[in-house]
């Protein structure tokens, strides 16, 4: 004889005597720790946007007090022009052509300082026409004393130069047209 039942009919759960018990306390336990778990998140999440708001926010009043300190001068003794370098007619190109100018600077500021060089008078023979190309500048490091440098290719020499100029130490008494750190 076979019976027949349907998935209707068939248990869902094994009961055990101690199953519902267990049960009714590990929904307790997990209702309470949930509660208290979202009570925390909740208080820390207030806490932090109150001390975001706090650093934010905060607003004070001082006073304070600056001293610019004063330029001091520059120094850029005489440049010469390095003998056998110069020639009647050459036209300094700052890059390619034309002698090489020696300075020695000094700087005591506690900063760097761009100087742009300009020519006051030459000397060294007769009629030197010396020019000094357009634009040169030296730079002079911050705290600087005796510094001894060469700016490349800016010295030319007019076509009138007599030949006592041949061979010559040509010195050039430079003045500063702009400074600028």
């Amino acid at each position: 004889m076979t019976i027949e039942r349907s998935w209707a009919d068939a248990p869902r759960t094994r009961t055990l005597p101690y199953t519902e018990e267990r049960t009714a306390t590990m929904k307790i336990f997990t209702r309470t720790r949930l509660g208290a778990t979202a009570v925390a998140g909740t208080a820390g999440v207030v806490l932090m946007s109150g001390v975001a708001y706090a650093v934010w926010t905060t607003t004070g009043t001082a006073a304070g007090t600056a001293k610019a300190g004063a330029f001091q001068a520059v120094s850029i003794t005489a440049g010469t022009a390095g003998a056998g370098q110069l020639y009647p007619g050459l036209v300094a190109d700052g890059s390619t052509v034309g002698g090489d100018l020696k300075v020695v600077t000094s700087n005591p500021n506690p900063f760097q300082v761009v100087a742009t060089l300009t020519l006051s008078s030459a000397s060294g023979c007769t009629t030197p026409g010396i020019t000094l190309k357009a634009g040169t500048t030296v730079t002079l490091a911050a705290n600087s004393s005796g510094v001894a440098q060469t700016i490349s290719k800016v010295v030319g020499m007019g076509t009138g130069a007599n030949d006592d100029c041949q061979n010559a130490t040509i010195t050039l008494n430079l003045t500063t047209a702009s400074v600028s750190s």
